[in-house]
């Protein structure tokens, strides 16, 4: 008979959530033999067969936790499976946290950094209200639904710690499972770079702990002291062009020409601006795991990094790294001018190739199922 799991995941539309969820459907694939119910917020292109069944359930609202998403959470996905005599053996959450299901065991995968990390955020700013949600409002919601069945996955040993010191919960309940860092196609690289400048690139998102600022304060420092560097360089950022904020500040700077904005691009666009560039620079200072960094070292290029524990780890023992501290535009500034007087590439990370996450996440849910508790 076939065991039967509930992956929760209706906040799931876009981005990087929606990247994990189709890795993981995509290896649930292999050698299935349980019954899976998807619950997801986006239209996933997949053809469903006996065992994997895609459910899309609307739960937008505003921020994190509208009205839907805490309906759906606390009632509404328990009386779906009433009404359908759906009996889970499992359920599995793509969203941080668990849902309202008396006695069942939950798998919860957390990638939400910002309750973890000790910034304070400005409720009624513009841009970090809703991080200000995440920090202060939604670690309730996190413990209101753990209890003595749920376990959780996290992607560092860093975020494990911050993890069980803010929700106080046994460090023997919360697995550590690294993502998989994917090779880089190179039959499809179509990206040309003119090879006069020396090319930097940051692939980023506009929220504010992603730094971008800091980058623009450094070239504007090396505008003032040193010309010629930087009228070589051009800095690639993954941001909209028609973004008003950021166009106003490269302007008052007045470093438009070392700014390209490539806009949104597919990840292979950027498996080619990966082996196109000089320099790869990473100054967010909040993130789970920083897939970029793993990515970019797989290829032994040059790395800047926020000198933070997160990069630490996910850089450990990889040498072509040098640390900056986030919020010090002079030394982002001294290191960009370093690796452009010593450009060169370095030894790739030397990565397992037989590692695959999403079959460790999968043997997991097995072993929790078997689990007589």
């Amino acid at each position: 008979m076939n065991r039967i799991i509930i992956i929760n995941a209706t906040a799931t539309k876009k981005g990087g959530a929606l990247t994990i969820l189709k890795e993981y459907i995509n290896e649930l694939k292999k050698n299935n033999n349980d019954k899976y119910y998807i619950f997801c917020g986006a239209d996933i292109d997949y053809n469903e067969n006996d065992l994997i069944k895609l459910i899309k359930i609307k739960t937008d609202g505003v921020g994190a936790f509208g009205i839907k998403r805490i309906y759906w959470d606390f009632f509404g996905l328990f009386y779906y499976c009433k009404r359908n005599n759906i009996k889970p053996d499992l359920i599995i959450s793509f969203q941080n946290t668990g849902v309202f299901f008396p006695k069942k065991k939950q798998l919860i995968y957390f990638h939400q950094p910002i309750p973890l990390y000790n910034f304070k955020w400005n409720l009624f700013s513009k841009s970090e209200a809703v991080f200000y949600f995440y920090k202060k409002i939604y670690p309730f919601f996190v413990r209101l639904l753990i209890s003595n069945k749920t376990t959780f996955v996290v992607q560092l040993n860093f975020i494990k710690k911050l993890f069980v010191d803010k929700f106080k919960i046994n460090s023997n309940k919360v697995y550590v499972i690294k993502p998989n860092v994917n090779a880089i196609d190179k039959s499809n690289l179509s990206l040309e770079l003119d090879k006069s400048y020396y090319h930097i690139f940051y692939p980023t998102s506009f929220a504010k702990y992603k730094n971008v600022s800091i980058l623009l304060d450094a070239m504007e420092i090396l505008k003032k002291e040193n010309k010629e560097a930087f009228s070589n360089i051009k800095l690639h950022i993954t941001l909209r062009r028609d973004n008003k904020e950021l166009n106003r500040i490269i302007n008052k700077k007045e470093i438009n020409s070392a700014i390209d904005l490539t806009g949104i691009i597919s990840f292979q666009e950027v498996n080619s601006y990966y082996q196109n560039i000089d320099l790869m620079v990473f100054p967010s200072y909040i993130e789970t795991f920083g897939l970029p960094l793993a990515e970019a070292a797989n290829i032994g290029l040059p790395i800047i990094a926020s000198d933070m524990e997160y990069s630490r780890e996910v850089l450990d023992k990889y040498s072509g790294v040098s640390y900056a501290t986030y919020n010090n535009p002079l030394e982002w500034a001294h290191k960009i001018l370093k690796n452009y007087n010593n450009r060169g590439r370095f030894k790739p990370i030397n990565n397992d190739i037989n590692y695959n996450s999403w079959r460790q996440f999968i043997e997991l849910s097995n072993s929790i199922i078997d689990q007589n508790v």
